[in-house]
């Protein structure tokens, strides 16, 4: 049996964890990147100024008035002027074997006085902020793709440069005379970034997918096993229904079979007490009338335990509720130990009767205390041997607001393990005197189930050859049993 709203743990998880394995790859290729490009800017930063630094120190003093006045003299007459092809081979001898491409030269009116490229010469700074930001001493740089530039040699073309505005500081007293824009070609660096996101993306897309295949495995089987389980329970609540149905099937039918055994069985125990008292004239014969007494009591004692199973079928279908009466203990349970007296002098067994003389009436069903009563008398008669004590205590505690029956006899006794088997329906503990009376072993289970059903509990002591000790906790006097039964309902 399928569950229609199917868990989807592994089409969830595909889609979910996917995603977050795609944006952390993409965040760690994206941080990757960039803390490499500010390394290597930092780098190509650093050499920039100390190539700037090295040209200051080297070649400006010698170009200082020459620069400073350059201003004064247009474009053409810069670029013809022996000084510049001088500078620009200064410049060159500076720069070779390095990865600069172009030097520019800026006088301190932002006008390019120098470049590499002779066309720039005499045009203002293209970055007047950058510029600026040299002027005033700091360092400007930033990465910029160019399809064309002039190197010092010949024209490159697509070259990633970092461009760098530095100060030009006169080697003297360090005052800044003009700034220096140096590009510094970073193609290869690139090109070597670009081939290690390719390689870290291929490893990092090995990796997301093996982790991902591992997880989706793990979540697969699991979702499996949460779907088996799933299925599991389904079936399992349908056979907790199909038991429940199955057990109130059983429980109707012993209600209806108790009360058609019942009727038969009344008419059998009428009209063989009557032949047995010989009420309607003499039998005739001594033994037929022996058998009508022995019919009888066989029909007694099969209506005995077909009420003791009816009254288990009620209390287990919750439909012999307690009622709330006046009772009077010492003159209930007093009645149950008259009752009792007779068979327990048969088996030739003392009987006392020790009740409180305080005992108050308490708020309860008289009906079901004397059957619990007559319940434990009758087990702790049946299981004591000639020659011992069976004793009823009845006592009340008006602080605790309770009332105890207790029935203690110094029977055969039970083992510890064996008063769960005593309390179960139909229980029966082998020994030596357990089949002295014939028994359903209902008794202590009806007793039990009644107890509770009047908001008490029953509980038993026992150790074998010693005897029993059954106490039945009932509500405490009038004055608070309403409150109880009210609690325990």
């Amino acid at each position: 049996m399928k569950d229609p709203h199917s868990y989807n743990l592994t089409r969830k998880f595909a889609f979910g964890a996917a995603f977050v394995m795609s944006v952390a790859a993409a965040a760690l290729a994206w941080q990757t990147r960039t803390l490499a490009v500010a390394q290597m800017e930092r780098l190509a930063e650093d050499n920039n100024a100390n190539l700037t630094q090295t040209f200051a120190n080297a070649i400006w003093g010698h170009f200082a008035a020459f620069i400073g006045a350059a201003h004064t003299l247009p474009p053409d007459a810069i670029r013809a002027d022996p000084r510049t092809a001088e500078l620009r081979r200064a410049v060159g001898a500076l720069v070779a074997n390095t990865d600069v491409v172009r030097v520019k030269l800026y006088d301190l009116g932002a006008m390019v006085v120098f470049s590499t490229n002779p066309e720039q010469i005499g045009v203002p700074a293209e970055d007047r902020e950058d510029f600026s930001v040299a002027a005033a001493g700091g360092m400007s740089s930033k990465l910029e793709f160019e399809t064309l530039i002039d190197d010092l040699a010949a024209a490159r073309e697509n070259l990633w440069v970092l461009s760098s505005y530095i100060p030009v500081r006169n080697a003297g007293n360090g005052t800044i005379e003009g700034v220096a824009e140096v590009y510094h070609d970073v193609t290869e660096f690139q090109i070597n970034l670009a081939h290690l996101e390719q390689l870290q993306i291929g490893i990092v897309v090995l990796v997301v997918a093996a982790v991902f295949g591992l997880l989706l495995g793990f979540v697969w089987r699991a979702d499996r096993l949460i779907r088996r389980q799933h299925d599991r329970n389904l079936e399992l609540a349908a056979g907790v229904a199909k038991a429940e149905a199955a057990s109130q099937a059983k429980t109707e039918f012993l209600a209806n079979m108790s009360h058609e055994l019942r009727t038969p069985l009344n008419a059998i125990i009428g009209f063989s007490t009557i032949i047995r008292d010989e009420a309607m004239g003499a039998v005739g014969s001594a033994k037929y009338k022996e058998y009508a007494g022995d019919i009888c009591s066989s029909g007694e004692h099969l209506l005995d335990i077909i009420n003791d199973v009816l009254d288990l079928v009620k209390l287990e279908a919750g439909s012999m509720p307690a009622k709330s009466e006046p009772v009077n203990l010492m003159e209930v349970i007093g009645g149950i130990v008259k009752l009792t007296q007779p068979s327990a002098a048969a088996a030739g067994l003392k009987l006392v009767f020790d009740a409180d003389p305080a005992l108050r009436p308490i708020e309860s069903d008289v009906t079901k205390i004397r059957q619990i009563a007559f319940n434990l008398l009758s087990n702790a008669v049946k299981f004591t041997a000639n020659g011992g004590i069976v004793t009823v205590k009845l006592w009340q505690s008006s602080a605790q607001r309770l009332t105890r029956l207790v029935v203690i006899d110094n029977g055969i006794g039970m083992k510890e393990e064996d008063l769960a088997v005593a309390l179960a329906p139909f229980g029966q503990v082998d020994s030596g005197l357990n089949r002295k009376f014939e028994g359903t072993g209902l008794g202590l289970t009806l007793s039990r189930k009644l107890a509770v059903t009047l908001g008490g509990d029953l509980k038993i002591e026992s150790r074998p050859g010693t005897g029993t000790t059954v106490t039945v906790t009932l509500p405490g006097p009038m004055a608070g049993a309403g409150a109880l039964l009210a609690a325990a309902s």
